[in-house]
């Protein structure tokens, strides 16, 4: 009897531990994963925005808040609306971010990135640190962590937005 139990107590004991050291592994790689499943735009809808150029009847402002409320419902519909709100005001860092966001959430991670590049590059923008989070989020998808665990960290520093789940995804990297 002990002859039969001894070796199913060590492979029990095997399997689990091997689970337990894949789930660790992969803790940031999913939790990363979770962060882009929910991607929201609320925290930047009521955000203070930079008008350039007056516009027929709804403000920039305006426009951007009725395109988040289209996010939940319909994506592509608020990324087309977001593009067209970008030909009026191309250096909106803003917009730009949205646009991020909206692509980082329909899992266009090229797009996305392009966007949050728009938006990491300028420094004067205040939203360079949620950018770098952001960017940190789509190279870690891509399995790139040293990039990712660079751009978390900047996004730390710079306090960004998303600073409790940076330092959390920092952890398991």
């Amino acid at each position: 009897m002990l002859k039969t139990i001894f070796p199913i107590a060590i492979a029990v004991l095997l399997l689990g531990s091997f689970y337990y050291f894949y789930s660790q592994s992969n803790r940031a790689l999913n939790l990363s994963a979770r962060h882009i499943e929910n991607v929201s735009l609320e925290y930047y809808t009521n955000r203070a925005m930079v008008q350039k150029k007056p516009l027929q009847s709804l403000s920039l402002r305006d426009e951007i808040k009725l395109a988040d409320l289209q996010f939940l419902k319909n994506p592509k519909l608020t990324a087309v609306s977001y593009e067209s709100l970008l030909k009026k005001d191309p250096g909106n860092n803003s917009i730009q971010l949205r646009l991020g966001m909206i692509y980082l959430k329909m899992k266009q991670y090229d797009a996305a990135k392009e966007h949050f590049y728009f938006v990491y590059e300028n420094e004067d923008s205040g939203l360079q640190p949620d950018a770098a989070w952001f960017l940190g989020l789509i190279t870690l998808i891509e399995e790139d962590k040293v990039s990712a665990k660079s751009f978390l960290q900047e996004s730390l520093q710079k306090k960004c937005s998303y600073k409790k789940e940076a330092a959390e995804l920092l952890e398991y990297l």
